[in-house]
């Protein structure tokens, strides 16, 4: 399940440096971020895959890239945070409600929800933030716990191609991926 993820990440790195993107990119204020700073992983936790694929790294990819191009040369996507890990039911309700706090925000920001569900206490949401003129996706965000199992958040800054994240396989299973996934598949 997790080894998904690294290979994913390492196609994306190496993608990245073989397309470089020479646009100096401010992601904290671009409209579809999600700061993700407050979910603390665990010291203790098991199973934990953490991604992060942004400006930092594309700068450095730059650095050794001597061609312009354009800023949707991957998709669209300027920057891809993942943090998925095990926890325990002693952790799990500091999580929900780190999670309600963030949905809440979403909310207030006006992101448009693909997928919600609250049943007991596992919590989905997977939501997709649009420019103003609907023509264009600026960011998505996926949050998924399962109490006492898993905890995963997803944030791609940038114009999202429901096609491309489908075939990425980010490898993220029993998770509100998979409710993506089904929302994804209905539509074709």
């Amino acid at each position: 399940m997790k080894s998904h993820i690294l290979v994913t990440t390492a196609a994306l790195v190496i993608l990245f440096a073989i397309t470089g993107i020479t646009q100096d990119f401010d992601v904290i204020n671009h409209p579809g971020y999600v700061n993700l700073d407050d979910i603390d992983i665990p010291d203790d936790a098991l199973n934990v895959t953490e991604v992060s694929i942004g400006p930092e790294i594309l700068q450095m990819v730059n650095m050794f890239s001597d061609e312009d191009v354009p800023e949707d040369a991957f998709g669209g996507f300027l920057n891809i945070t993942v943090k998925t890990f095990d926890v325990d039911s002693l952790i799990s309700g500091d999580i929900r409600k780190k999670m309600i706090k963030l949905d809440k925000k979403l909310k207030r920001e006006k992101w448009s929800p693909l997928v919600r569900s609250r049943s007991g206490g596992e919590f989905t949401n997977v939501s997709i933030k649009y420019s103003k003129d609907k023509k264009k996706s600026l960011g998505l965000f996926i949050m998924s716990l399962e109490p006492g199992n898993e905890a995963s958040f997803v944030n791609i800054v940038g114009n999202i191609d429901f096609n491309q994240l489908k075939d990425m396989d980010i490898g993220i299973k029993g998770s509100a991926l998979d409710s993506l996934k089904h929302v994804m598949d209905d539509d074709e």
